[in-house]
Formats: C-alpha cells, structure tokens, sequence
C-alpha cells in the first residue's frame, strides 16, 4: 500500500488574510482620525462664535457704562470717562464678528454687505467724535451722546437671549447649525443700520 504524499500547504491565503486584516485596521484608524478632527473643527468653530457673543455683550455693558456719565460731564472729570469710553469701543471688533458670524449663517442675509460694512464704520466713527469732545458740551454733542446710548440699549436687549456658554462640546458644535444666537446676531445689525440711516437723515 502506497503511502499518500502529505499536500504541501499554501500559506498565500493566511498571508492574504493578514494583509487584508492590516488594511482595514489602518482605513478605520484613519477614518476615525479625519471623523475627529472634523469634530475638532466644529466645535473650535462653535467655541469661537459663542466667544464672540459673549464678547460683544461684554463691549454693550461697558459702552452703556461709559457713556453714562458723559452728557453730565464737565472737562475735570471728561479724562476718566474718555479712558472708560477708549477700552469699551476697542471691544467694537467681537460686536461686528459675531455679526459676521450671523450673516455666515444666514443663506439670505436682508442687508447688504455694503449697507451692513457703512453702518458699522459710521458706529466706529460715533465712538471716536463723542471720544474727541472737550470742553463743555454743545446741545449737539448731548445729542450724539444720547443717541449713542439709546442704540446701545437696544443692542443689550437684543443680546439678552444670548444664554450661550463655551466649555461643552455637544453645545459648541450645535452652535454651527444655526438657531436663536443667529436672529440676535441679524437683529444687532438690524438696529445699527436703522440708527445710522436715522443719524445720516438728520444731519
């Protein structure tokens, strides 16, 4: 009886198995790393805009509080008011990003860019001629005071639903799909273009 010849075993399909193995375990690495930074992007995005709300109603209260004292000011005690004023109007900038902001997520913004850029820079001029007074106050320059300060009431009521805080990532990346942080956003430069059209009719 002959004795059968033991069949040589092919290792191309454990070596194949193997590869095949390795290959999935390096797309799903890479997977689950570009998922990651995909959601490390959203919520820096998510994080930077409520930032820039929280800012902006940071800039509110402290321009409220500078103007306060200004139309009753004499030059004696103009200086601190001017140095409170300064600091308040340098936080204009987190104002107009969360604005931008709004418009981004906005698919059909009402105002123009070009209307929504002149209404902003005429607000930026308000600050820096109120910041320029000296002496004592002239009836019109207690208007322009007094203007200011009702369209920055405004710009606090209108950021009083603002209840947005950074520190949760589930929050913070929610904030890129839109919601009531965007109609406060429009409705801030809503009321700073219908102020400056009021302001540039009545001069």
């Amino acid at each position: 009886m002959e004795m059968e010849t033991p069949k040589k075993r092919s290792f191309t399909v454990p070596v194949l198995l193997i590869l095949l193995t390795f290959s999935l375990i390096g797309n799903v690495f890479f997977y689950s790393q570009n998922l990651q930074n995909g959601q490390d992007k959203k919520q820096s995005d998510g994080q930077a805009i409520i930032n820039h709300g929280l800012a902006a109603k940071a800039h509110v209260d402290a321009a409220l509080n500078a103007l306060g004292g200004f139309e009753t000011s004499t030059t004696a005690d103009r200086a601190a008011l001017l140095y409170k004023l300064g600091q308040a109007s340098a936080g204009q900038a987190d104002l107009f990003k969360f604005i931008e902001d709004a418009r981004t997520h906005t698919v059909s913004p009402s105002i123009t860019d070009e209307d929504s850029l002149k209404a902003l820079q005429a607000l930026n001029s308000q600050f820096a001629a109120i910041g320029a007074m000296t002496g004592e106050l002239a009836a019109a320059d207690k208007e322009a005071i007094q203007s200011l300060q009702s369209l920055y009431a405004k710009l606090k009521d209108q950021l009083a639903s603002f209840q947005l805080e950074s520190g949760d990532k589930l929050v913070e990346m929610s904030v890129l799909t839109g919601g009531s942080w965007v109609d406060s956003g429009l409705a801030l430069e809503q009321a700073i273009v219908e102020a400056q059209s009021h302001t540039a009719s009545n001069k």
